[in-house]
């Protein structure tokens, strides 16, 4: 038991999210303290003191890539109800890029469009829709800490619970999106399972993660924030597209993100790139980069139904 109150012996093997097979090779040995089972390690954007994952195993029938023996779901989602909000300084570049995806559909959408975010974090995109003449919308979030930060005008919006079974009637959202939320999660079939569900016939999914064959990861390695604690089952576009085909949606559109942050946050992110940024001008830290650095997005549709 550490400080947290979690037995971080409490482990589960896992299976692969795409054919269901148990069997592995190992990619990298697990790389864990018994202090990293805190609320601060299951924070998005926290500093790490190196490698911090669980074992990285590739399944031996489909080559997908996943964590095994992993904390168990139940203390899991405690950590991550209890997490820190640590990233308010990037949400409004964040907020911007994840608009430029729903752009791309944007005239499939109404102001009346109803608009569901899991891991909703502080609100930052919601606020960003509302910005955009949106009034229709819910967040989900696990983490008090990041919603008592969440702006006035869209905290009303938020529910402070883990997305599950039940929060919602079905054939009730135009689309749901979740931005760097999947690849958390204990049970990705069941999650897309109840997000199809809860959509509308010819309704859209989107979503980021993390893309576990970009040129970051392999260049990178184990040190690549793919690779982290937080992180249960790593998909690339080709997993990603398998996946929810699997689950029934239509993939529209797949590809790598591109993302736009000030050069001092791109350094943070790089081995020793704090010590870069130590050198440099403050008037050349705030630069805004363009990166594509290791993300990928999916834009996915519920099938209408027949007539």
């Amino acid at each position: 038991m550490n400080k947290s109150g979690i037995d971080a012996s409490m482990r589960i093997e896992t299976r692969c999210v795409i054919c269901g097979e148990p069997e592995f090779y190992e990619v990298f040995p697990e790389r864990l303290r018994d202090d990293l089972f805190t609320p601060y390690a299951f924070s998005a954007r926290r500093s790490r003191k190196g490698p911090e994952h669980y074992q990285i195993v590739r399944c031996k029938t489909c080559k997908t890539i996943r964590s095994n023996n992993i904390l168990e779901e139940e203390a899991t989602n405690k950590l991550y109800s209890s997490s820190e909000y640590l990233y308010g300084e990037e949400t409004k570049f964040a907020a911007e890029t994840y608009m430029g995806i729903i752009e791309q559909i944007r005239e499939r959408f109404s102001e009346s469009s109803r608009i569901l975010e899991i891991g909703c974090g502080s609100g930052f995109f919601l606020e960003k829709l509302q910005g955009k003449g949106f009034e229709d919308f819910v967040g989900v979030e696990p983490s008090s800490d990041c919603i008592r930060y969440s702006n006035d005008a869209v905290k009303s919006h938020i529910i402070n619970d883990i997305f599950k079974s039940g929060n919602f009637r079905p054939a009730s959202f135009d689309l749901a999106v979740c931005f760097h939320t999947i690849d958390h999660l204990y049970s990705p079939e069941a999650f897309v399972d109840e997000v199809k569900n809860i959509m509308k016939p010819g309704g859209y999914f989107v979503c980021v993660c993390h893309d576990v064959s970009a040129w970051s990861a392999k260049v990178l390695g184990e040190s690549s924030f793919v690779f982290d604690i937080e992180h249960v089952h790593l998909f690339d576009k080709r997993t990603m597209r398998d996946f929810l085909e699997r689950r029934g949606f239509v993939v529209e559109r797949i590809g790598s993100l591109t993302n736009k942050y000030p050069l001092g946050y791109w350094l943070r992110l790089a081995p020793c790139g704090s010590r870069i940024a130590k050198i440099l001008p403050q008037f050349i830290l705030k630069k805004i980069v363009a990166l594509s650095a290791g993300n990928l997005f999916v834009i996915a549709q519920k099938p209408a139904v027949r007539l």
